[in-house]
This record gives structure tokens, C-alpha cells and sequence, in this order.
């Protein structure tokens, strides 16, 4: 199903109270790229740790080039999204449940208008408390847009994970051959770091894993497709041959 439409700017909300999914950042930064979108992740619930840099490090591993910000609403601290508040922004606000999008919201827009669940402890997560998408003017002239938490994350066909992996994507580039499969062939930029271990073999995987996941919805697509021009097609030789029959029945 969408996430959103026409927003400007999508929120990855990821929660410090437990530890950061770097497979889940990586796969919505590569959603995200398709939708013109501009991504920012947004760490949330800095009362609950001692030190975020350790968190904001592993985020940034998983998704490099993409801006970070930490913030708790349970403090106030929100300057840094209250700043991208600009007039006739909208923003989607997206990640799992018991990341903080309700509290966030209710935060930037003074008053609660959101409820808000409770986390459970023995698993950081929350229950779905939000379950409709509800978008709500702050004051100054931006939109807030509430999602659903969310357990998983299908790709789509237009999903860009070069933009998740830029550094497997240069890689890429290097080798001698066009069509490399990195794996026996000679002169492979990627087979090279990851011997010299100068490319993450986790990163590596992950970005075979969407690889694979986008050429099985390419095929997927190109069935459908298939399918519904054959049906097309049968309906027209059908009202054809519906047309003709009649024809000859009045001469």
C-alpha cells in the first residue's frame, strides 16, 4: 500500500531505547529515493540513553549522505525539526510502532491531538495505536502527516538502493566489466574490498538481498503486465466477434 503522497520530506523515525535496524533504514532510504522525497532520519527518545553519538554512528553506517537529527519530545528538544518547518512544507513521519511519530507530532504541534500507546519492555516495541494516516497543519504554514507504524517494508520497482549504498554503487563502477557479477571475474572493485575488508560484507549482503527482492518484482510486473494485455486483447476480439454476429443476424 503508499505510505504517502506529495510529501516534501519523509521522517525515518528510528527510536534510541533500542537498537537501531540498520536492514529497516537501509530499505526505506532506498524506498524513499524513488519518491522524490527528501529523506531525514530522526532519532528519537534521547532521555531514555546516556549517549546517542554510539546509535547516530550505526545509523550513519547504514545510510551515509543521509542527515541526522536526535531529538526527544519528552524533553522539547526539537529545535532541529521545528527549523524544517518551513511554510508549505509536509512531512511524512514514518517507522515502527513505539518509535515516537504520535508523541513527535504532538510535540511540534503543542497539544495532543494524537493518543499515544505505551512500549512494552520486554521488546522496546509498541502496540498499534495509530492506525489511519492523519495530516495536521503546525503552526507557520507546514503539514504533518502521521503514519501507521509499520512491521515491514516491500520494495517497489522504482526503488534506488545506490542511494542507500553509495559506496557498493562506486564500487560497482570500478570494475572492468559492465556486466560483473561479482564473483569470479577478473579485475572486481567490489570482490577487492571485501577482501582488503574496506566494504562492509553485512552492507554487502543487504544490498544483494534488495537486489534480488527488485528483480523478482521487475518479473513480477512484467506478468501482470503480460496477463492483463492478454485479457485486453481477449475482450476486443470478443466484442468483435459479438459485433459481427449481430451484423449478420439483421441483414
Amino acid at each position: 500500500q503508499v505510505l504517502a503522497a506529495n510529501a516534501d520530506a519523509l521522517w525515518i523515525v528510528v527510536p534510541l531505547h533500542t537498537e537501531p535496524n540498520s536492514r529497516r533504514i537501509e530499505r526505506t532510504v532506498a524506498l524513499v529515493a524513488d519518491s522524490g522525497a527528501e529523506p531525514l532520519i530522526v532519532l528519537t527518545k534521547t532521555d531514555l540513553v546516556d549517549d546517542p553519538a554510539e546509535a547516530m554512528a550505526q545509523v550513519r553506517v547504514a545510510a551515509p549522505g543521509v542527515e541526522i537529527v536526535a531529538v526527544s519530545a519528552h524533553r522539547g528538544d526539537l529545535d532541529p525539526l521545528r527549523e524544517r518547518l518551513t511554510p508549505g512544507l509536509t512531512a511524512a513521519l514514518t517507522g515502527p510502532s513505539g518509535a515516537g511519530k504520535s508523541s513527535l507530532v504532538n510535540a511540534l504541534l503543542g497539544e495532543e491531538l494524537l493518543p499515544v500507546g505505551e512500549v512494552r519492555e520486554w521488546d522496546g516495541r509498541g502496540r498499534h495505536v495509530t492506525t489511519t494516516r492523519r495530516l495536521l497543519p503546525v503552526p507557520g504554514g507546514a503539514l504533518l502527516l502521521d503514519t501507521p507504524g509499520l512491521r515491514s517494508l516491500g520494495l517497489t520497482t522504482g526503488a534506488a538502493p545506490e542511494n542507500a549504498f553509495p559506496e557498493i554503487a562506486a564500487l560497482i563502477a570500478q570494475c572492468r566489466w559492465s556486466d560483473c557479477h561479482h564473483d569470479r571475474e577478473p579485475e572486481c572493485a567490489v570482490r577487492d574490498a571485501l577482501e582488503a575488508g574496506t566494504l562492509d560484507e553485512d552492507r554487502w549482503a543487504a544490498w544483494g538481498k534488495l537486489q534480488r527482492e527488485l528483480a523478482y518484482e521487475s518479473r513480477r510486473g512484467d506478468a501482470l503486465a503480460e496477463a492483463a494485455e492478454k485479457r485486453k486483447w481477449k475482450a476486443i476480439h470478443a466484442a468483435a466477434h459479438a459485433r459481427e454476429a449481430f451484423r449478420r443476424k439483421n441483414r
